[in-house]
């Protein structure tokens, strides 16, 4: 997976824009969290999203598929909820960005 998003970035000339993580010890989540604006959770099975839940907490819109019990877990002001389509997500992650740019 760690090759396809590297392709994408080098296709796409991001750069600047895009650092590849891999893995995050749980003692540095936090810090990994509250350098984003936007969390972006692609499930398509989910019963209950803890990510979603810390990315919120840590201040990040969340931007979420409708499955399972997400819809549930965090009032519509922290959460932009889509179908589990990819391009009802990118659609989302549009409104999120501008809703980002607003504040």
């Amino acid at each position: 997976m760690h090759e396809l998003i590297q392709d994408m970035v080098d296709k796409h000339n991001l750069f600047d824009n895009v650092e590849i993580l891999g893995f995050v010890p749980n003692d540095k989540l936090w810090d990994v969290l509250v350098w984003g604006h936007i969390f972006l959770n692609t499930s398509l099975t989910e019963a209950f999203c803890i990510a979603n839940l810390e990315a919120a907490f840590a201040g990040l819109l969340v931007v979420t598929t409708n499955v399972g019990g997400i819809p549930e877990v965090l009032p519509p002001e922290m959460v932009l909820l889509c179908e589990p389509t990819s391009k009802a997500v990118l659609c989302r992650i549009y409104d999120a960005i501008d809703l980002a740019d607003k504040k």
